[in-house]
């Protein structure tokens, strides 16, 4: 099991991953980064938090954390490109604040499926 970290003024970003090697320079990498950035211009982030929970199932757990104390859950089985997922979200969210989040999801599907992640946790100050 490999581990990229790296730490910013605004947050820190730890990624483990079992396949190809991710540098901070890789450009999926970059492009999480600056979708969270995106996001988190618009609704300050505490969290975000992606884990596998089953590897049999390829079932992973996608969340995000609001400063503001609203939560986006997720489930989704990463075995394609184009997964299943369920929902459990019970906050409101606005469009225009969902609409930053979806180029965030594709890229930890294409970082899960490609690169082998298992886990990427985001914290900010």
């Amino acid at each position: 099991m490999a581990k990229l970290e790296t730490k910013s003024e605004e947050a820190e970003i730890e990624i483990k991953y079992s396949g190809n090697t991710i540098l901070v320079d890789n450009e999926h990498f970059s492009l999480l980064v600056q979708s969270l950035r995106r996001l988190d211009e618009d609704v300050p982030l505490a969290s975000f938090n992606v884990e596998e929970t089953d590897p049999v199932q390829h079932s992973y757990s996608y969340e995000f954390v609001a400063k503001d104390g609203r939560e986006w859950k997720q489930e989704m089985h990463i075995s394609t490109t184009d997964p299943d997922m369920s929902f459990d979200v019970d906050d409101f969210w606005k469009l225009s604040e969902f609409q930053y989040h979806r180029p965030i999801r594709d890229v930890v599907v294409y970082l899960v499926y490609y690169y082998g992640v298992t886990e990427i946790k985001v914290t900010w100050a």
